[in-house]
């Protein structure tokens, strides 16, 4: 279990040590560790990004591959006004929230925000919440 190793350690400084920790258990080990982390309140409705992660820094830094779960619709329009987004996407999560509740899967996107030794880029999938399982690829994305 990692502990903050100073009880006056800022919640900052206490995931940027967990983090490191983390990178030097998967280094010695050679095995890989994955995390999950929350985002910062001004992302819930952006694209996602590199700055969406909650105390980034070492985490965009340490990390050989971060990839993040968006649905289909959050990127961003060509020429769209932050006024039409909003009412795009209200739309869109209502759409989403109908079909959840009648069995029907929604579009989720898998994006490779950051690959060290390999390439970026997203992908879509088919997610049954009624299961909580994901299926068949819908489409690629470069």
């Amino acid at each position: 279990m990692l502990v903050a190793s100073n009880i006056h350690m800022t919640d900052k400084q206490i995931i940027d040590r967990n983090i490191t920790e983390l990178k030097h258990i998967s280094r010695d080990f050679d095995i890989p560790v994955i995390g999950v982390s929350s985002f910062n309140r001004e992302n819930y409705n952006t694209s996602i990004n590199l700055a969406s992660f909650k105390e980034s820094g070492a985490i965009e830094y340490s990390s050989d591959v971060l990839m993040v779960l968006q649905y289909d619709f959050m990127s961003v329009e060509s020429g769209e006004t932050s006024s039409k987004r909003q009412e795009r996407l209200e739309k869109a999560k209502l759409e989403n929230l109908l079909k959840s509740r009648e069995g029907k899967p929604i579009s989720i996107e898998l994006k490779v925000l950051k690959n060290r030794n390999g390439a970026k880029g997203s992908t879509s999938f088919k997610f049954w919440e009624k299961f909580n399982c994901f299926d068949n690829k819908i489409s690629n994305k470069n």
